[in-house]
């Protein structure tokens, strides 16, 4: 560990054991789960159903191909959920949970109407990118990566 220090600020560098994964792997996913729904609507859900979530848990997020999705959070007596409209290709369903405040930040972090879910599966990566409204020339240049918990309640 190095420390550098110098007109009222501390600078620490560590260096980093292993390897870090390549750049260009982490934004490519082999034969993702598609699912699409309203931004707003689901940034809304989330912000309502982390009220009930202690803090640190996890939301979980049941797509289904039967055009929904259905989020969930709290323990025993104390669940709050809450359905939206979603639609779900190459699968039939999927379960996955994100951190809310993650969750929130890669949302609010696109303009667009609706977003879209490369998903993999629990404990795997997933991409979120803005899906352009056909009227709308500008497009969303970048996409978010977020972890999803492996574990499942």
């Amino acid at each position: 560990m190095i420390a550098f220090e110098g007109t009222g600020m501390r600078t620490t560098l560590r260096l980093l054991e292993g390897r870090l994964p390549r750049y260009d792997k982490l934004f490519t996913l082999d034969s993702p789960a598609v699912a699409v729904t309203q931004r707003e609507a689901l940034a809304d859900a989330v912000r309502r159903v982390a009220v009930v979530a202690e803090p640190d848990s996890p939301i979980r997020l049941d797509f289904s191909a039967q055009g929904t999705v259905l989020l969930q959070a709290g323990y025993e007596d104390d669940i709050a959920s809450q359905a939206l409209a979603a639609t779900l290709a190459d699968a039939d369903e999927l379960a996955v949970a994100f951190n809310p405040a993650y969750l929130l930040e890669a949302l609010n972090s696109f303009n667009a109407s609706q977003v879209r879910f490369e998903l993999l599966g629990p404990g795997r990566r997933a991409l979120l990118s803005g899906v352009p409204d056909a009227d709308d020339a500008a497009r969303e240049d970048h996409r978010h990566l977020l972890i999803s918990v492996r574990q499942l309640s």
